[in-house]
């Protein structure tokens, strides 16, 4: 696949003082200096500062004025980031920059000059290409001429508005002007923000919102809440009646405070590595939103998983049918099809179910399994697969990875139709990529793929559970039969097999045998090392991640199969590599992977990317790879 190479006058170049602190998918929480403002955090959300509007609420960080609001007067007092609406070509205004941070400018509808201050007015309908590019203008009397297309700051998806209900148009509209606005510019989502989608439209990358659907909702009564849906439809149904201005005001205030409540809370979940999480409690809302959803995760998952951090810290709360396509899940599965295949030596194989803790390994009732294989004569002849939901499979080798080791999921005993099509399809290729002759089931009732097969022995032959005694004599039993008919095998190739598979899954079939090729483990395991039979060492397996950590000859192994390559411009590295030096990489670079790190043709550094291809090479700031070794310079 060819690199990823940063361009000349992308966005990249552009003057922005925009600093990346933490990342979850496309969702970022980052703190964005405003030319002649302050500084703020995102996502940000913009309150509706106009003359007649009532219930403001003290303490905002951004105010949205429309382009004839009569100077500071109308914050009270506030300092917060003023963003100025110049309306659009149907409602045209006459621009005032005196004393504006930033602002909207009118080739496009944005809110247009706020819709006449909410009163009633509906916002203008427009195509869902309607994408403007926002550029910074000097706070002056007179409106300078627009900057360069380089020092563009914001791009706004205009016709957002129009979009709300329709899912798969909304999603393809934000998703496209994300891809637009790149890693180095901030997304604007005008009109559509609620807390109830707040979460959704933050996980698709937008950084900017505002509370105009909170103010709308108030001006019929409604005060919007994240735990409650829609009274009624936005656009077509007839609206409550109208209150008196105090009980309007309060509905405005609980709304924006909602809104308050909601970016806080995104933000904390971003930082957690939780975002996942709290929108699909979010979605529940509206049905259109989990449509979205469904849509995002079906349509959009190679945009996601370029995104999406190899690990994270947290656990993977799998508790609803979405979990099941989210894209850490289709990202393990995806590479298990692609890149997986089963020790050669292995040809028995034993189907276990998971459990509760994790890795399996810890667990009671694998500890039970594992004792009950031990005495198996040709033990290591025996390859031990978990099938489970929403992962599908997770052979023993891998059980340390993410997110195999970190998930978690609701036990009822019964298998949804696709989680049981999920695990057939990944056993139908494992035993199509494998050379067993003989597969042991330890399964439970419920998977008819298993149940079946006149090839399959089955331990549990009736009610019993994983540990019944009879069911593990029985797996002992039929292990030891099988393991017998077959060639012996001893452990210290059998550990080098399982860790020959991780380095495919982790680096591709190509660079996890070249990182393989006359190499030997030592250590014990499971922190065993990979070292070069002449002495040197390529590789350390990192217990808590799962995953290999290379030194410089083995990163150079991984760069000449063309894989995981970070290529910096040509200067001398002396600590970390940041984005602004980053000239080009490999386009499967995620968060989290161990990248060789090349200048001209020699890898000069190793260490952990902290970014994406995309986002390292369309950024200016920020780390790219935290280096863990460096050559020398010669």
């Amino acid at each position: 696949m060819p690199l990823h190479r940063r361009g000349e006058g992308r966005e990249g170049d552009a003057p922005v003082v925009l600093d990346v602190i933490e990342r979850d998918v496309m969702a970022r929480t980052a703190e964005w200096t405003a030319p002649d403002g302050p500084r703020v955090r995102t996502p940000l959300l913009l309150e509706v500062r106009a003359s007649r509007l009532p219930g403001d609420v003290p303490g905002c960080e951004a105010a949205l004025v429309p382009s004839r609001a009569e100077g500071p007067g109308l914050l009270q007092g506030e300092s917060p980031l003023v963003v100025r609406d110049l309306g659009s070509d149907m409602r045209p205004v006459v621009p005032d920059a005196a004393w504006a941070h930033l602002e909207l400018p009118g080739e496009r509808p944005v809110p247009p000059s706020i819709a006449d201050e909410l009163e009633g007015v509906p916002l203008v309908t427009v195509g869902r290409d309607a994408i403007v590019e926002v550029t910074h203008l000097p706070p002056s009397p007179e409106l300078a001429a627009p900057p360069s297309a380089g020092a563009t700051e914001l791009v706004v998806l205009g016709g957002a508005a129009c979009l709300l209900g329709r899912h798969d148009a909304l999603v393809d509209a934000v998703m496209a002007a994300r891809k637009r606005a790149g890693p180095a510019r901030l997304l604007y989502a005008p009109a559509v923000a609620t807390p109830m989608d707040l979460a959704l439209l933050a996980y698709m990358g937008v950084d900017v919102v505002d509370d105009v659907q909170a103010r709308l909702e108030a001006a019929g009564g409604v005060a919007l809440r994240p735990e409650l849906t829609h009274g009624h439809d936005l656009r077509d149904a007839p609206r409550p009646p109208l209150r008196g201005d105090d009980e309007l005001a309060a509905c405005a205030r609980e709304g924006v405070l909602a809104m308050r409540r909601e970016v806080a809370l995104v933000r904390e979940a971003i930082a957690r590595g939780q975002l996942r999480e709290l929108l699909e409690q979010r979605v529940r809302s509206e049905p259109w939103q989990v449509a979205a959803l469904r849509h995002l995760d079906r349509h959009h998952n190679a945009a996601l998983e370029r995104r999406s951090p190899v690990q994270r810290p947290v656990r993977l709360l799998a508790t609803s049918r979405d979990s099941f396509h989210r894209v850490e899940v289709r990202a393990w599965v995806d590479r298990l099809l692609a890149r997986y295949a089963p020790p050669p030596s292995a040809k028995v194989l034993v189907l276990l179910p998971c459990s509760a803790r994790k890795p399996y390994s810890s667990s009671r009732t694998h500890r039970a399994f594992l004792s009950a294989l031990r005495d198996v004569r040709n033990r290591w002849a025996v390859h031990e697969v978990v099938l489970t939901s929403p992962l599908g499979m997770v052979p023993r080798e891998l059980e340390r990875t993410y997110p195999a080791a970190h998930y978690d999921i609701p036990v009822t005993g019964e298998w949804f139709p696709e989680e049981v099509e999920r695990m057939a399809a990944l056993l139908a290729h494992l035993r199509r990529a494998g050379a067993y002759s003989a597969v042991i089931s330890h399964m439970g009732p419920g998977l008819p793929f298993v149940e079946n097969d006149a090839t399959v022995t089955r331990t549990r032959t009736g009610g019993e559970g994983p540990l019944d005694a009879g069911a593990l004599g029985r797996l002992a039993e039929a292990a030891s039969s099988a393991a017998a008919l077959v060639p012996r095998v001893d452990r210290a190739r059998r550990d080098l097999e399982d860790l020959a598979s991780l380095a495919r899954l982790q680096f591709g079939p190509e660079a996890g045998a070249a990182l393989l090729r006359d190499a030997r483990l030592a250590g014990k395991p499971p922190a065993w090392r990979l070292a070069l039979r002449g002495g040197g060492q390529l590789a350390s397996l990192v217990p808590d991640r799962g995953l290999l950590s290379l030194t410089l000859e083995g990163a150079e192994r991984v760069a000449t199969a063309g894989r995981y390559r970070v290529l910096m411009d040509d200067f001398e590295l002396k600590g970390n590599l940041f984005a602004v030096g980053v000239s080009g990489a490999d386009p499967e670079v995620r968060e989290g992977d161990d990248v060789a790190v090349v200048r001209g043709d020699r890898v000069v550094a190793v260490g952990v990317a902290r970014m994406g291809a995309e986002e390292m090479v369309g950024s200016r700031r920020g780390i790219a790879v935290a280096v863990r070794h460096r050559r020398g310079e010669a």
